[in-house]
This record gives structure tokens, C-alpha cells and sequence, in this order.
């Protein structure tokens, strides 16, 4: 049931529902796993504009799930998420920065991403920072 409520969802073209779904099938959860499948409907939920399908999609760039990997791609999209308020978005970029993943190696950008993603709640940020205290 839950499925054909999504898949309904889906074809409406509401935003949340193109990521759940692509979450879905990225995980195999309710549905068979296809990284391919999961990269459109991430996608799509990305064209609008939503923070956290914008940082997923750069996600699935750094991984290479359904797209060929791209850590240029992917610090561009996380860029754009993080533009937007994602504290995801801001400790990938930092640790993209951190490590020169598709942007050149700049600790006190990967510092300042960090330091915006921990004042938004995330703890991995903070775990990141203390690697460059």
C-alpha cells in the first residue's frame, strides 16, 4: 500500500516524495534496489530547488551511485545545498576541502564549513573539526 501511495506521489511530481523514493530504491526498501532509478527521481527532487535532494544528489556523485563519480560535481552540489542551509551539505564540503576532494585543499574553508554545520547541529561536523584542531 504504501508503495502504490508513493508511486502516486511520485507522479504528481511532489518533491519530498521524488526523494523518499529515490531513497527507497537507492536502499532496496519496499522496492528492488537500482542505483539508476534512484539517481532520476533524486535528480528531479533536486531541480527544485530542495537543500537536502541537492546535497543527496551530490551524495550519489561522490559515490557513484547511478552516475559515474565526480568529486567536482559532487563539491559543486554540496556547495549548492549548503548555500541553502544544509549542515550535511556544509561537512561534506568541509571534508571535501579538507582532503582537496574536487576543490583545491583549503583547511581554513573546510574550518569555516565545519564550524557552520556544528552551530547547525551536526555532530559529524564537529568529529571533522577536531581533525584539524
Amino acid at each position: 500500500m504504501a508503495v502504490i501511495a508513493m508511486e502516486h506521489a511520485v507522479k504528481l511530481d511532489y518533491p519530498k516524495a521524488l526523494l523518499n523514493y529515490g531513497n527507497w530504491l537507492e536502499h532496496g526498501k519496499c522496492v528492488e534496489k537500482d542505483y539508476d532509478l534512484a539517481f532520476k527521481y533524486i535528480e528531479q527532487s533536486a531541480q527544485n530547488g530542495r537543500p537536502i535532494a541537492v546535497a543527496k544528489l551530490g551524495w550519489m556523485y561522490e559515490n557513484g551511485l547511478g552516475v559515474k563519480k565526480s568529486y567536482k560535481t559532487a563539491a559543486q552540489l554540496y556547495k549548492k545545498a549548503a548555500d541553502g542551509g544544509n549542515p550535511m551539505a556544509m561537512n561534506n564540503l568541509g571534508y571535501f576541502y579538507q582532503h582537496g576532494l574536487g576543490v583545491p585543499r583549503n583547511l581554513e574553508k573546510a574550518k569555516n564549513f565545519y564550524l557552520k554545520a556544528v552551530s547547525l547541529g551536526n555532530k559529524l561536523a564537529a568529529e571533522n573539526l577536531a581533525t584539524l584542531l
